[in-house]
């Protein structure tokens, strides 16, 4: 986007391959004024996969990165994992100078569980994944239903849907050392959820989780505070939508004591109705 006149540039791609497969999923924090930072999944390898195939992990989706400068360079372009899950979202956080991907991977025994690398701006070089938490939710295929990262100050927390053991919830954990070292997870919301999070921290550092409930054929657009004692409050219905897919994931935000939650209502238009969820 161009400072003088606020217009967008030329459109950027961040990879050079052009086979038919999805290149999607994306998350960007800036590096700096000039420069910043996106992850994305990459299915280059993926092309020409039969359905019998799908066990072939060298066919499998990955997950890359490259930094993107305001002059359209493309540079520093990296695998952050080989195998992962199809179609899952990913999420990217600055803390402390380092930057943290969070995205569900996929073993060799199928188990998809959130995994978390992290990135060194100064050596443009990834970490291992690491897990951040052991659900073992085994499953043959992408639940389409990914984690997401917040950050306060050097606090760093995480939330992601799991059915693991026929036990759908949406869990939360929390990092008070950037991410090195997680709490144990806490559950949010189980067996009616649909997953689909987001969470936030409010600018004094007070920790809220969003996810959709199923009830019938309906989706429940839900809010809770997490306490510091990995406690939570009480649930809150912001809205009401669809339980399909196509009324997505809703997203939060804070502004001036306020949680701004929007989501996309299905019926009997397509259209984002948003709410104001004060915070106490």
């Amino acid at each position: 986007r161009d400072e003088e006149t606020g217009r967008w540039d030329r459109v950027i791609t961040p990879h050079l391959d052009d086979t038919p497969t999805e290149h999607g999923f994306v998350s960007m924090q800036p590096l700096d004024r000039d420069r910043l930072l996106a992850v994305w999944l990459d299915g280059r390898n993926t092309d020409g996969r039969g359905h019998g195939e799908y066990g072939d992990h060298s066919m499998a989706m990955t997950l890359r990165s490259a930094v993107i400068s305001r002059d359209g360079s493309v540079t520093d372009k990296r695998v952050i994992d080989e195998v992962v899950c199809d179609c899952c979202q990913t999420d990217l956080a600055r803390v402390n100078g380092e930057f943290v991907a969070v995205y569900r991977g996929r073993s060799s025994g199928e188990v998809r569980d959130i995994m978390m690398a992290r990135y060194n701006p100064e050596s443009a070089e990834w970490s291992e994944p690491v897990v951040v938490a052991e659900d073992g939710w085994e499953i043959q295929a992408c639940p389409v239903n990914g984690p997401r990262i917040a950050v306060y100050d050097e606090e760093l927390a995480v939330a992601w849907f799991t059915g693991a053991e026929d036990h759908p919830r949406v869990l939360v954990a929390r990092s008070s050392d950037r991410g090195y070292t997680f709490s144990e997870p806490l559950i949010i919301a189980e067996n009616s959820t649909a997953g689909r999070p987001d969470l936030l921290f409010t600018g004094q550092g007070e920790l809220f989780v969003s996810w959709l409930e199923v009830r019938g054929e309906a989706g429940n657009v839900m809010v809770r505070q997490v306490n510091e004692d990995d406690t939570s409050g009480p649930a809150i219905t912001a809205g009401i939508t669809s339980a399909s897919r196509s009324s997505g994931f809703p997203r939060m935000a804070y502004s001036e004591g306020s949680i701004l939650i929007a989501w996309t209502q299905t019926e009997p238009l397509i259209r984002v109705r948003t709410a104001l969820v004060p915070v106490r």
